[in-house]
């Protein structure tokens, strides 16, 4: 698992070696931004009366973590004591983690990472659409930050710059609820409602989407 991690004067990319389940919120194991000791932190963080958003998990892969109680991880490290005993081992696991700009979606993986870093969508807006050569982009506004998402090959939308749950020019910008991403027929679809799993789903006359044969996205945090 991987994460995008805000802080004070930016971001780094981090290695996620465990999670704990809280009643209100998750709790990450990672390096801090020097490399120098474990830390936790979590998805948000409230500071004068502002909700931040602080953790961007863009690769759900967990492969070789097991489960205990509230707690998700590696082995090796839900096995620790002291925890401080596995710090070599994460140091070296940290340095192979190198900033990615831009993200493929060719996979189940890969929308769940795209819905976990963007919280399913959840409150965010397209506020820009345009063209390059053959290729579409779609930026949107989501907590912490803008996603930018780049279609292309047998590209198909009805999107436009404004819109939330609606595809109504003339309707206020409104807020995205929830979204769909699933990948049928050799496309990467998304829409605007959530529940929906196929291109015959989508109200193509009221629900905003896209779909393109190859879909890549990046974000940026604000």
């Amino acid at each position: 698992m991987r994460a995008r991690i805000k802080t004070k004067n930016g971001f780094y990319d981090a290695e996620v070696f465990a999670v704990h389940k809280t009643e209100e919120e998750r709790e990450f194991l990672v390096m801090d931004e020097a490399n120098e000791k474990l830390i936790r932190v979590t998805v948000f963080e409230t500071i004068n009366r502002a909700i931040l958003h602080k953790v961007f998990i863009y690769d759900v892969s967990n492969e070789n973590w097991i489960e205990r109680d509230e707690d998700r991880g590696y082995d090796w490290i839900l096995n620790a004591e002291p925890l401080e005993s596995v710090l070599p081992r994460c140091k070296e696991m940290q340095l192979k983690v190198k900033f990615q700009e831009w993200f493929e979606i060719k996979s189940q993986k890969d929308i769940d990472g795209v819905m976990e870093a963007l919280l399913w969508f959840h409150d965010t807006l397209v506020i820009d659409k345009y063209k390059k050569g053959n290729k579409q982009y779609i930026k949107f506004v989501c907590w912490g930050g803008e996603a930018l998402f780049e279609c292309d090959g047998d590209v198909e939308t009805n999107v436009i710059k404004g819109n939330g749950t609606s595809i109504d020019p003339d309707d206020d910008p409104n807020w995205i609820f929830e979204a769909s991403m699933f990948i049928e027929n050799g496309r990467i679809f998304w829409a605007a409602w959530e529940g929906i799993e196929h291109d015959s789903d989508i109200d193509k006359e009221h629900c905003p989407y896209f779909a393109a044969q190859h879909v890549r996205w990046s974000f940026e945090i604000k």
